[in-house]
């Protein structure tokens, strides 16, 4: 067995605290793994805000992110600065700090819920829209939220926030986030009334046409209550119907349920 003479940094005091020891999960391994393989960019955010809990988020799965005390403490060591010109002549390692904790990984639940009382009083309005500039008009500017926040600061991966906004049929215009108030419109459309699938460029140009409702809010609505398919919108009954019975009981709560606005 080699050995070698160990030393302490000249900027040890510095340093202490500076490095961090991530433990990861199987999952996360392979796919860091699989990336390298590969030469494929892969992509990692830590959420948080200074009195949040940290999480780790991939392309589409959470991960807590918790502190861990060690038994035993961990050296890191470096070679010396000039080692590699000296062709590792010197066979010393430099210490240049101590870990007595490690970064553990956990799947985790995303914290979409924060979204509800974000967008509180965000509710879309179709006389909102502004034809010259397309861009979505709320009361109170300083309200806009956009889908980039979002992302840095909802502690969610990507997929996951995507999933989220859907389900909680929040629209995404122009990259700001409002909720949508509204289907009556789109049932009674008279297209959509005598087709059983209808064309989704015909249903949305007569939405535009006939309501002033855009093609980006139309498009997003249906694909929240169906599949679109071939040009097509396959209509799910069943979610639609639940979504309608929602917003007529809505107005008969004494609380509202939040994270959609009323029908």
């Amino acid at each position: 067995m080699s050995e070698s003479d160990l030393c302490f940094s000249s900027s040890s005091s510095k340093d202490s605290s500076y490095f961090k020891l991530l433990e990861l999960p199987p999952d996360l391994c392979k796919l860091i793994e699989n990336a390298i393989d590969t030469n494929t960019p892969l992509r990692l955010k830590i959420k948080g805000h200074s009195g949040d809990d940290a999480v780790l988020c991939t392309a589409d799965q959470t991960f807590a992110v918790r502190s861990v005390a060690l038994s035993n403490t961990v050296l890191v060591v470096t070679p010396p600065p000039d080692a590699f010109s000296l062709n590792f002549a010197d066979e010393s390692v430099v210490i240049r700090d101590q870990v007595t904790e490690i970064l553990e990984l956990t799947p985790s639940v995303p914290k979409l819920h924060t979204l509800s009382e974000i967008l509180r009083g965000r509710e879309y309005d179709d006389g909102q829209q502004d034809d010259e500039s397309n861009e979505i008009l709320p009361e109170d500017r300083h309200k806009r939220y956009t889908y980039d926040e979002a992302l840095r600061n909802i502690q969610a991966s990507d997929a996951e926030l995507d999933h989220g906004l859907k389900n909680r049929h929040i629209l995404n215009i122009n990259g700001e986030e409002l909720l949508y108030p509204s289907l009556s419109i789109l049932l009674n459309n008279d297209y959509f009334k005598v087709n059983c699938d209808p064309s989704l460029e015909i249903l949305s140009s007569s939405l535009a046409d006939d309501h002033e409702v855009p093609r980006s809010v139309s498009t997003q609505v249906m694909s929240w209550f169906g599949t679109i398919k071939d040009g097509k919108w396959k209509m799910e009954v069943d979610a639609l119907i639940k979504e309608v019975g929602l917003g007529i009981l809505r107005h008969h709560q004494v609380c509202r349920r939040p994270g959609l606005g009323g029908i």
